[in-house]
């Protein structure tokens, strides 16, 4: 099972996921965003961390697959983040994945601050899984 990092980039906060052996997805601390630089220099930090082998960018795509202004920000981020690190970087269609978490979050009872918080880190659960599942022999399992 390959060990990858899954990432969601947002305006406030960077959700992330980890997989972990059986093909398990699980968030990670959010990363609140300060500057550019201190927010790539934390991630290389954690791909080494965490011994991560392939990092998931979320790529927000537009509904019918065109890259729009919130692609290229998280392009430019992974591109930066790209020539920190020493594994490759890869980008995910994360169409619906704020969706999806969002879904996942409404059975549990939580302010809609901490929610909100929240949606982020399984948005990157999603996006991982999502990626890993689309890859022969390494399913993920939510």
């Amino acid at each position: 099972m390959i060990r990858a990092l899954g990432i969601d980039t947002g305006d406030k906060r960077v959700g992330l996921a980890i997989s972990g052996p059986g093909g398990m997805v699980l968030g990670l601390p959010l990363l609140e965003r300060r500057e550019w630089e201190s927010d790539l220099n934390h991630l290389a930090a954690l791909v080494e961390e965490k011994r991560a082998e392939f990092v998931v960018v979320g790529l927000p795509l537009n509904m019918d697959g065109s890259e729009g202004p919130r692609a290229r920000i998280a392009r430019e981020f992974g591109d930066a983040l790209a020539v920190r690190i020493a594994v490759p970087l890869e980008y995910w269609d994360e169409r619906l994945s704020s969706v999806e978490a969002e879904d996942r979050l409404k059975g549990f009872k939580m302010s809609k601050g901490a929610k909100r918080a929240h949606t982020n880190t399984v948005a990157a659960q999603v996006i991982l899984e999502s990626w890993l599942a689309a890859r022969p022999g390494e399913g993920a399992r939510p």
